[in-house]
């Protein structure tokens, strides 16, 4: 449906939806060793590769972020973010009166997503960390207000810096626009293809990806066999009930190892794709020394990282 007034198109500006950013970051594997989160790896003083993520969410236009994380370094990562960040198209616009510009300032809050304790070590993976941050971000928005309830999402990873901040400023409006985005690099290669490079879907696109999910993944149980169980026990009315054929313990939960890749889907003809230009892959040690080699990182001043609001209630 289109809205006129006065035989006019309404502005694009004024049909921006509510976007949510997801930061997928608990999984079951350590890239790097080390003793701390993979996500809390240095690119400056002060500035870690969480940091850069929760930027560039700010600089795409996202109403709220959702931080998925292990439930054991909640805290610590809360210490260090803080629970928001300042938009920074809002802070630069110095065009405003000077008297006014603290009027015009604009705070998107971080809630942090704890993976639910029945997944833990079971389908702790960054594929399931999205779906699983998407729905708890649809939901609790939902419940309460309808208007709340997020269009779209914009998912992005610790693990491929944007070094170039203008695509992500300059395309903000498309962001929001309801359209699926996928940022590409100069192959075409895109999340689909094992990059992780951010993009833009919608709720249906997750309902999509978890029942995906279930389906290709195993359990404790042997879904897949045809084979029946030996019969344990038999009631009165005659039904049998069979032991359930387990599965070998390497071959349980296979989601845990499941990639982006393996899981989405899009309608390529519906899709609007960036194409990125500079870019760091950071998946290995070689490529995060590779990236500190020849690029350098500085702690955005203008934004509060660990600022902390103030409670409203307590359990």
């Amino acid at each position: 449906m289109t809205f006129e007034n006065n035989n006019k198109p309404l502005a694009p500006r004024l049909m921006i939806k509510h976007l949510a950013g997801i930061i997928p970051i608990a999984e079951s594997i350590s890239r790097f060793k080390m003793p701390w989160h993979d996500v809390l790896m240095p690119l400056g003083e002060n500035y870690f590769l969480i940091h850069k993520s929760i930027y560039d969410c700010a600089l795409a236009g996202c109403e709220t972020i959702w931080l998925v994380c292990p439930r054991d370094i909640e805290p610590l990562l809360r210490k260090i973010v803080g629970d928001f960040i300042e938009d920074p198209v809002y802070h630069l616009r110095f065009h405003a009166p000077k008297e006014k510009r603290h009027e015009q300032k604009k705070f998107i809050p971080i809630y942090y997503v704890p993976i639910a304790p029945k997944d833990y070590k079971r389908r702790e993976s960054l594929i399931w960390s999205l779906i699983y941050g998407a729905f708890v971000a649809n939901s609790i928005s939902t419940s309460i207000s309808g208007w709340l309830k997020p269009e779209s999402f914009f998912i992005t990873f610790p693990f491929n810096i944007i070094h170039s901040d203008s695509i992500l400023r300059k395309n903000r409006i498309l962001l929001s626009s309801n359209k699926k985005v996928l940022f590409v690099n100069d192959k075409n290669h895109s999340i689909l293809d094992g990059e992780y490079f951010p993009f833009v879907c919608s709720m249906k696109d997750i309902r999509f990806a978890r029942k995906k999910f279930h389906r290709i993944s195993t359990r404790e149980i042997d879904k897949f066999s045809d084979k029946k169980g030996e019969v344990v026990f038999i009631n009165d009315k005659g039904y049998e009930f069979q032991k359930m054929n387990k599965l070998p313990r390497p071959e349980r939960w296979s989601g845990r190892w499941l990639e982006p890749k393996d899981v989405l889907e899009f309608n390529m003809e519906d899709v609007v794709r960036l194409p990125i230009e500079d870019f760091s892959r950071i998946l290995s040690w070689t490529d995060y020394q590779a990236c500190l080699s020849n690029f350098t990182f500085d702690r955005p001043e203008l934004f509060n990282f660990g600022g902390q609001l103030q409670k409203i209630a307590a359990d």
